[in-house]
């Protein structure tokens, strides 16, 4: 982190927060590449706190945060738990990082708080629309699927064109349903995987060389991993349908830590 003897670096917050409100807004600005793009806000917003400490750092984020608020609702940006997610990221690893936490602390401590977050706003989703959490997610699933079935239908396709779509997206339906928890799970557990990644890489880049992972090709999958790979087998191999859906899920959570392992 940069040390500063002067005045306030004023170019560097308002480029800081002009950068970060690009990659938070990117989703509803750009077409497809945009949404890849904003899952890397917490790089940028990492970045600054890291070159700016966290009063300058947290600065950036402030300015960025006011400025996103008003465009995200015009822009149509997406769901306000992304909003927060990809803004909260940032200073969660940023802290982690000054704590001297280890690979596997940062990323698991990481992705918990973000599932807590998940917990939290599907909870409130749940009391505003009258149904549990787990029934809102699959109600907004099967709406997702009936507008794009409906799309579809309006491009006067062949009715056995239709038909098939029809069937395909009930299968699709049952599936997503059954299995969404382990889904959401795993693309959280690989937001916070790439952004650190990146980060660390970046970070190495401009000789930022006080907070980095060091090299993460050195990282090791926790015994535990092991252990729960192990229980999310042997649930998924009984012939039960409550069982087999918890072991299939945890399986699909703890795909991305054994992929990472061989990819690094």
């Amino acid at each position: 982190m940069e040390e500063r003897t002067g005045g306030i670096p004023w170019k560097d917050i308002l480029r800081g927060a002009m950068v970060v409100s690009f990659f938070c807004l990117s989703p509803g600005t750009i077409p497809i590449l945009g949404s890849i793009m904003g899952i890397f806000t917490p790089i940028a917003t990492l970045f600054y706190l890291v070159k700016l400490g966290w009063g300058y750092g947290l600065a950036v984020l402030g300015i960025a945060l006011i400025f996103s608020i008003f465009l995200w609702p015009l822009f149509g940006s997406g769901s306000e738990y992304f909003f927060v997610e990809i803004l909260i990221l940032g200073p969660v690893l940023f802290s982690f990082l000054k704590r001297g936490f280890s690979i596997t602390k940062t990323v698991g401590y990481a992705t918990g708080l973000l599932l807590l977050l998940l917990s939290a706003y599907l909870i409130l989703w749940g009391i505003k629309t009258g149904h549990s959490p787990y029934q809102a997610v699959v109600s907004e699933i099967n709406h997702s699927m009936e507008s794009s079935l409906r799309f579809y239908e309006q491009l006067n396709l062949p009715e056995t064109t239709v038909g098939a779509m029809r069937d395909a997206l009930q299968d699709i339906r049952m599936l997503v349903a059954r299995f969404w928890p382990g889904f959401s799970a795993a693309s959280l557990l690989v937001l916070v995987w790439m952004n650190v990644w990146i980060g660390n890489r970046i970070l190495d880049r401009y000789g930022l060389v006080n907070f980095q992972f060091g090299d993460l090709s050195r990282w090791s999958l926790p015994e535990v991993l092991v252990w729960l790979v192990i229980l999310g087998a042997g649930l998924a191999l009984l012939p039960y349908l409550g069982p087999q859906t918890v072991g299939i899920n945890l399986l699909i959570f703890l795909l991305w830590p054994i992929f990472s392992r061989a990819w690094l």
